[in-house]
């Protein structure tokens, strides 16, 4: 069963020396793809409550998506950042889709 992933990729504006600056995450485009979870993970550091959360998406297409390394993706509530390359999802028959791995921590 195919569920909804949301990209979002940062507006940029350029600063006073003309230099790119990102200002704003914004819905870049959705999707339907699959999401693989994996075990949240604890720090190791006493006294915190950080997690980390992570896992794959794939997401089917007869072409890339487009999606890069920097941008954002919003699965089942939560917001993760792309962790790594996006690589090609393929079979026997050939590419089936995009791949990659996300993580946040909370």
């Amino acid at each position: 069963m195919t569920e909804q992933i949301k990209v979002f990729r940062p507006d940029v504006q350029l600063d006073e020396y003309g230099d790119p600056k990102p200002v704003a995450w914004v819905l870049w485009k959705a999707f339907d793809g699959f999401f693989a979870p994996a075990n949240p993970a604890e720090a190791l550091q006493p006294g915190s409550n950080t997690v980390i959360h992570g896992g794959v998406v794939y997401i089917r297409g007869a072409a890339p998506t487009g999606i890069l390394a920097t941008d954002q993706v919003e699965v089942r509530g939560l917001r993760y950042a792309v962790d790594g390359a996006v690589g090609e999802w393929s079979g026997y028959t050939g590419y089936k889709g995009d791949q990659f791995a996300v993580k946040a921590v909370t």
